[in-house]
Formats: structure tokens, sequence, C-alpha cells
């Protein structure tokens, strides 16, 4: 998340880096066109205004008379005239006549490359189109015209003024290089002053933006965390109310047969005890796998909802009849739970409570029922299920028999090994039968090697408590 932000923020500041640039930069060469464009029609007013001034000045001084060439003393003037006047760098003055040619101007005898040219020949430019310097002169005898013309591949400002009573007209020339250097001198500190808030402004999106995205990642954070925290609590909830649900389902049996219901907490507990002490001799065995096996021990008897009550609270032996009739429970039991798979589908959970179900009743030596499997075809949580359902029936009271000793079972399970019960499995029972030997003490079975208890006991049923 970090990094994405990271790569996020800097994508946003290279993109505005690069906005902020191009738009300075176009904003300045705007600029630098609008000050030339203005300085040039200032420069041009102020042409015309000079010119119109110089030419009113001459008028007087010469008094030219009219339709007639001025004679010598009176070019003479205009030399001296022209000679005299102060203008600024790059300006030039000059008197033409109706041909276009010079004549009066500072450096008469030396030709300015500018002059070169006769003026007749240039193109004026204004708003009024293009036009030769001489028509638009005699167009306008009464007032100064101005422009644009180009010499050696170079515009000059151009202001002339006809003199009265003649054919010659006064004419100042300007370099317009020296506008452009102007406007870009002009344009300097707009250039610097938008680039450093430019890039100013691009640190703060910077800052802010960092500062935007640190909120929105704390609030998903915690949105996540709270999430979390209600997914645990849902979760939770929905455990607890699964178990409830299994072993209320369990339970059915002990509206049948209350030593039935007590039966379910001991042989709980006794075959997670064994599956603990058989985790490092069969791979398949996890916590996922054991707690799976808890949760589906009780379910083992629910096919006894099924049996007749003559027959499961019989006090006496079962006929044959009667034997077949109580085997069925193991059918019953596996039809039930194969029928909740079917809807819900493919579940570990509910696969091994149908095999436990099913196969606790079946012998190592295939002379159990309903199926007679022999040996690692009866699935292994059946086999773990069955050692414990024969120890905690034999030690307990039922309606047909009085409990038996913890040593007088140890020896039936000793002579059953590898008959009716698997070898390993009698042999992990060697390994914690201490436990299996506080059959009937209250408070909660400590498997062999574990952190704690595999689940919290029920307060009102029977439990056993470990010796050590």
């Amino acid at each position: 998340m970090i990094r994405k932000s990271c790569l996020l923020i800097a994508s946003i500041l290279i993109g505005q880096s690069v906005c902020v640039t191009a738009g300075v930069l176009w904003y300045v060469a705007w600029q630098r066109t609008i000050w030339r464009e203005s300085l040039e029609e200032h420069f041009l007013a102020h042409n015309e205004l000079v010119t119109t001034r110089t030419a009113a000045k001459l008028n007087r001084e010469l008094n030219l008379p009219p339709d007639q060439p001025p004679s010598p003393a009176q070019l003479a003037k205009m030399q001296e005239f022209t000679e005299s006047v102060s203008l600024p760098k790059r300006w030039s003055i000059c008197v033409i006549d109706e041909t276009g040619a010079r004549v009066a101007g500072p450096g008469l005898q030396r030709q300015s490359a500018a002059l070169t040219t006769r003026p007749g020949r240039w193109l004026l430019r204004n708003s009024e189109g293009e036009a030769p310097l001489a028509e638009a002169l005699a167009r306008s005898p009464e007032r100064a015209v101005s422009g644009l013309v180009r010499i050696a591949d170079e515009d000059h400002l151009v202001a002339a003024r006809q003199l009265d009573h003649s054919r010659l007209a006064v004419l100042m020339l300007r370099q317009s290089r020296g506008l452009e250097d102007l406007a870009a001198a002009i344009v300097v500190p707009v250039r610097r002053v938008g680039l450093v808030t430019g890039f100013a402004l691009v640190l703060l999106t910077g800052v802010v933006t960092r500062r935007v995205i640190n909120r929105y990642e704390n609030r998903v954070a915690r949105l996540n965390e709270e999430l979390e925290e209600k997914v645990r609590r849902r979760s939770a909830e929905l455990l607890q109310t699964r178990d409830a649900v299994i072993f209320g389902l369990a339970k059915l049996a002990d509206s049948r047969d209350q030593d039935t219901g007590e039966h379910l907490d001991r042989i709980q507990q006794l075959t997670c005890l064994l599956a603990e002490q058989l985790r490092g001799t069969h791979p398949e065995i996890d916590r996922a796998w054991i707690e799976r096996l808890r949760l589906a021990t009780p379910l083992h008897d629910i096919g006894k909802v099924g049996i007749p009550d003559s027959i499961l609270l019989k006090p006496g032996p079962l006929t044959p009849a009667e034997r077949r009739t109580m085997q069925r429970h193991a059918e019953i039991g596996a039809e039930c739970l194969a029928a909740i798979g079917g809807r819900l589908g493919p579940n570990d959970f509910l696969a091994m409570a149908r095999d436990i179900a099913q196969a606790h009743n079946e012998r190592y030596d295939g002379a159990g029922y309903p199926r007679g499997l022999r040996g690692n075809a009866i699935p292994l949580a059946a086999r773990i299920v069955a050692l414990a359902d024969v120890y905690d029936a034999a030690t307990n009271k039922r309606v047909y028999k009085a409990p038996q000793s913890h040593a007088a079972v140890r020896g039936m399970i000793l002579a059953s090994r590898g008959k009716h019960f698997d070898p390993t499995i009698v042999d992990a029972f060697l390994a914690v039968e201490h436990c299996f030997k506080s059959n009937g003490q209250r408070g909660r079975v400590a498997t062999a090697g574990s952190s704690g208890p595999l689940f919290t006991p029920r307060p009102a049923s029977k439990r056993l408590v470990p010796t050590v």
C-alpha cells in the first residue's frame, strides 16, 4: 500500500511539473508576443508623432514653394536639420524625394545598409493592408503613415510624413529587432515568478496529497480492523452455533437414554486423547483433523434414534433378532448424515461423521458390522472411536450391565489387539491410559503433549481428569 501511494504521488507530481512548466513557458511566449505587439504599437504611434512634428518644423524653416524642387540652400538646410536631430539608438531620419531617393540625412555620403534599397520599393504593412511606401504617402499627403517594412530580411518600423507644397517626405526608421529583446527582457521576471510559484504549488500538492492518502489509508486500515473484528465475532458465533447444533443433534439419543448423553461427552474427550497421541504416526492427523474428529464423534450413535425403546432400553441380553435390529443403528446414522451431505455438497466434517457412524462397530479382523471391513479399510476416525466407545461403555454402568474396572477393561483391550482394535491405536491407548483411568471424575481431559484443552467441558456432565 505504501509503495503504491508513493508511486501515485510521484506520478501526480511529475505530471503536474510537466503541466506547470509547459503552462509557464506557453504563458511567457504569449506574454512576449503581447508585449512585442504593444511595444510595436507604442513605437509606431510615437514615431508618427515625432515624424509629424519634425515635418512641421521643416515646413516652418524651409517655406518651400509649391510644386518646385528645393533649392541648394534649402537642401543644405534640410541636411543640417536632419544631422541636428537627436534620436535614440537604432533610429535613423532622412528626407526622400518623390522617387524615394534620399536628399538629406545623417551620413548621406556614407549610405547605411538599411537604406541602400530605395524606399520607393519598400512594401509598407499596416492595418490598412500592404502597399508601396510611395503609394501610401501619395494617398495620405496631409498625415503621417506608419507600419512595417522588410529590409535585408529584417522587419523595420517606419513612419513618413510628406512636406507641405512639395513631393519631399520626412522618413524615420527603426529596427524591430530591439523590440524582441525588450519584450524578452520584460517577461523574464514573469517566467521566474511563474516557475517558482508553479513548483511551489507542485510541492504543496505533494504534501496535501500525501496527507490525504495517509488519512485514507488510516481510515481503510481502521475499517479493515473493524471488519476483521466483526468477521471474527461472527465466525465465533457461527462456530458456537455449529457446535451446539451438532451436539444437539447427537443428544437426540439423550431423550431415549440418559446414559447415552453423558457417554457422548466422555467419548468425545477420549477420542481426542488418542488422536493427539497418534499425530506423529499418521500424517493426515493435524489440528484441523482432530477438531473435525471432536465434532463428529458425538454423532457416532445418532442412528439409535431409529431403534425401538424395547430394544434400546432392554435390561437383559438381546435376542439374535433384536441384536440385528440394534446393529441397524450404524446404517441409519450413516444414511442420515449422507442425506445432509447431499444437500450441502462435499464436506470433510460430514464425510468423517458418516464414516464414524457407519464403521465404528467394525472390527480390525473383519468380524464387525455392518459391512465386515478389515484392517486399514476401516476409516482411521472410526477405528479411534471404536476403542474409546468400547472403553467408556465397559467402564460405565448401563441398564443391561454393571461397570468394569480400568484394569479389567485394559486387559480386554490388550487381548483384542489386532482382533477388535487397530494395534497402533491400542499402543496409543497404553501411552495415555493414565488419563483413561480417571474415567468418571469431574474436570477436563488434557491431552499428552498438547498446549491446552481441545474444548470447553460442559458442567452438567461427568468428565475425565488426568492423573498427571
